[in-house]
């Protein structure tokens, strides 16, 4: 595979990558990207996004040196994931929503750039649809939070929500 070159994955297929991606193009690969390195890897880039992305690194782990989005599953297998101050973004829309799944118990996904090892930034989205006239969104909707530490209430004060029946929210007063 050249540098510069276009590379076409379709649903389905798997890339295996056992040294350092770069992406640059703003879409998201279709198929799955496992990163299977022996040794350090990198990912780079200007707009890098993934619909599936396995990591399953047996050496020294994989550094992120650019905010990363996902639209599938992000898959940690093996190995450490250094997000390098940088940002996951997991997004979500009217067909699917990306997910973290399980972390294995030799996996790890963290931020050292600070000097000391710190949680790693992310940001989940949540898609809502239209009502069925496909236009308004209206009447309620039940939240819950995906990320520990993270409530519902932490929404409260967001231009465009209104929360309602626990203890914060505007209503009841």
């Amino acid at each position: 595979f050249e540098t510069g070159g276009n590379l076409a994955l379709t649903s389905g297929d798997t890339l295996r990558v056992k040294g350092d991606l770069t992406m640059n193009d703003g879409s998201a690969i279709s198929g799955r990207i496992e990163l299977t390195g022996t040794a350090a890897q990198t990912v780079n880039g200007s707009d890098v996004r993934f619909d599936t992305l396995r990591i399953a690194n047996s050496g020294s782990g994989v550094t992120f040196n650019s905010n990363i989005l996902l639209e599938g599953v992000l898959d940690i297998d093996q190995g450490v994931v250094e997000m390098a101050g940088n940002t996951i973004t997991f997004t979500s829309d009217a067909n699917s929503t990306a997910m973290l799944d399980m972390i294995a118990s030799g996996g790890s996904l963290e931020d050292n750039s600070t000097g000391s090892l710190q949680a790693a930034n992310a940001t989940v989205k949540r898609y809502i649809g239209p009502d069925d006239d496909g236009v308004t969104i209206s009447g309620f909707t039940a939240f819950s939070s995906p990320l520990e530490g993270v409530t519902v209430g932490d929404l409260n004060g967001i231009s465009g929500y209104y929360l309602a029946g626990f203890p914060g929210t505007n209503w009841p007063g």
